[in-house]
């Protein structure tokens, strides 16, 4: 079996850099989700701990756009937390029933234009596809949202544009995925315990975001379709989890 490409080193180096106190308290926040069974009723020790989740998800996944937080080198500490959050939040549900799409920027440092220089005989070249599936590879956040997701490839998402400009926009699609995280579900507790002045709501997810953890992808399709010379051409690129 062959296995993808993981995030390339020169990405990594020029990464920032995690905060210790991040790192030292993944695995003692996901103990302490671990010791409970349910979180319909939850009694003050409870809500303590779900505040302390809610900013330290905020601190660490949320400002991931802004360079802050978990680094891609050790996103995938996160899996464990995830999982548990899942198991409380979502019924420990791990299969996505649909399409799910990620927008991304080709990387400068591999080929801003790979696609564009191959298209239409990129599924033959093996560069392109180890770039592609090095964007695809990890813990990473998906929408259920497609034009949410072109939304994200353009920087308009995130407030950068400025940072697409020379670069190939895509639109990963995977179908039926193994999900490590439903956030809607996690959202929704949330904002009911705030309705009821129980639990501070800071931002920790976007609205139709799943976390998707592809341990294996595999680019299975490349295809464009430009509609207009105004509009932004954007790659849609379907993508498989091998496993």
């Amino acid at each position: 079996m062959k296995y993808a490409m993981p995030v390339h080193p020169k990405i990594l180096e020029q990464d920032y850099k995690t905060e210790l106190s991040i790192l030292f308290n993944i695995p003692t926040i996901t103990k302490k989700l671990k010791e409970i069974d349910s979180i319909k009723k939850p009694d003050e020790h409870m809500l303590l701990l779900l505040r302390m989740l809610n900013k330290f998800l905020n601190k660490t996944w949320y400002s991931i756009n802004l360079r802050k937080g978990i680094n891609l080198k050790n996103r995938e500490l996160l899996v464990p937390l995830f999982k548990q959050m899942n198991r409380l939040f979502a019924n420990g549900d791990q299969f996505y029933s649909g399409t799910l799409y990620r927008g991304v920027r080709l990387s400068r440092m591999l080929g801003p234009t790979d696609l564009s220089d191959t298209y239409p005989n990129s599924m033959d070249s093996a560069k392109v596809l180890k770039h592609l599936e090095s964007l695809a590879y990890g813990l990473r956040s998906w929408t259920r949202d497609g034009d949410m997701a072109k939304n994200w490839a353009k920087g308009i998402a995130d407030e950068d544009t400025e940072s697409a400009e020379g670069r190939d926009l895509v639109v990963f699609e995977i179908r039926n995925p193994e999900i490590i995280l439903d956030a809607d579900k996690v959202i929704e507790y949330y904002f009911r315990s705030k309705q009821r002045n129980l639990i501070y709501l800071g931002r920790m997810f976007d609205v139709g975001e799943v976390v998707v953890n592809l341990k294996n992808p595999r680019i299975v399709d490349i295809t464009t379709n430009k509609r207009s010379p105004w509009e932004a051409k954007i790659y849609h690129v379907v993508v498989e989890d091998m496993g």
